[in-house]
């Protein structure tokens, strides 16, 4: 606008021309893009104003070519000012509506951003309660395991007492009793507060000889599954088969989850002379790019077979479907 109402400036020769004829006139179409991007819409607008403001005066200046020494016809005058007129404004129009597009633009952007970001918040919570979860339900699957271990001890110490106590060994099975009982209260008393479904049906807890019902529920669901079992059948811990049939649950239940319509699998049990290896495959799409390798299903298995010794190994690659493969040692080495 400052240069809009200066008066004609002069060069070394005495011919006179526009102050908004400088070169710097250039950052006034850079300005008013910014300012319709950066500013909030009221005061774009009024930018938009200022500049138009701006477009008159201009006009009004060069309306008639012959004050600036151009000489020109009636035919002449009426392109010059047509031209002028809508040149400027379309600019000054164009330039402005650019920049608010460009803002609308950054809005979007931004807006899509937020929801990736509370997306992946959502997600991260997701696999977090989920973990928890099954952390909870591995405490009162083991609360249920050690208690009745616990109580099958502390049973049989009362028998080995009864049945003679007058002998030397009846206060040794006295105090093993005794040790038992505090220990099943302790267990009692530590991992009680999980056990949310009190009140509700319960059930006992499921392990390998359950494995053809399974089967069949899974076959029944649609999935294409062969079953095959290797070496000599051994007798696991009680820990050692849940966690066996949980690992071949879990491991069913994301073949039918990932592995895409009319899936097929192969379930394998392998009876080695320490160990057990459970191998589960499919012929799905494999892992696909958006998948989360660290699953809370997956980390959950892994969290109860590391409870038991064993270990998870998991190898996927697209179009060649995915392989988990659980290994559970008959006693914990980790145990003295």
């Amino acid at each position: 606008m400052v240069l809009a109402l200066l008066p004609p400036l002069q060069d070394a020769e005495g011919n006179a021309f526009p102050a908004f004829a400088l070169p710097s006139i250039l950052v006034f179409g850079v300005l008013v893009f910014t300012a319709a991007r950066v500013l909030s819409a009221r005061a774009s607008w009024a930018c938009l104003a200022v500049a138009l403001a701006v477009a008159a005066v201009v006009v009004v200046r060069l309306w008639n070519p012959q004050v600036w020494g151009r000489p020109s016809d009636d035919g002449e005058l009426i392109i010059w000012r047509a031209a002028l007129t809508l040149g400027i404004t379309a600019t000054i129009l164009c330039l402005w509506a650019l920049g608010r597009l460009a803002r609308v633009r950054d809005a979007h952007l931004e807006e899509l951003r937020e929801k990736a970001e509370r997306a992946d918040a959502d997600r991260a919570r997701e696999r977090a309660e989920a973990a928890r979860a099954e952390r909870d339900r591995i405490s009162r699957e083991l609360h249920d395991i050690v208690s009745h271990s616990l109580a099958v001890m502390v049973s049989q110490a009362e028998g080995g007492r009864l049945s003679d106590p007058a002998a030397p060994t009846a206060a040794t099975f006295a105090t093993i009793s005794r040790i038992g009982r505090e220990s099943l209260r302790d267990m009692r008393g530590l991992l009680g507060v999980l056990r949310s479904d009190i009140g509700t049906e319960r059930v006992p807890q499921p392990g390998l000889a359950d494995l053809p019902a399974l089967v069949s529920q899974v076959r029944a669901a649609g999935v294409e599954l062969s079953d095959e079992e290797s070496g000599d059948q051994r007798r696991l811990r009680p820990a050692a088969d849940l966690a066996a049939y949980r690992v071949v649950q879990e491991a069913l239940t994301n073949v039918l989850k990932h592995a895409g319509p009319s899936p097929e699998a192969g379930l394998s049990l392998d009876w080695k002379d320490d160990r057990l290896v459970i191998r589960v495959h499919d012929s799905g799409a494999g892992a696909r790019i958006d998948d989360d390798p660290g699953g809370a299903g997956l980390e959950g298995m892994r969290e109860r077979l590391q409870i038991i010794g064993g270990s998870l190994e998991t190898r996927a690659h697209v179009g060649e479907g995915f392989t988990l493969t659980a290994t559970i040692p008959y006693d914990d080495g980790s145990l003295p």
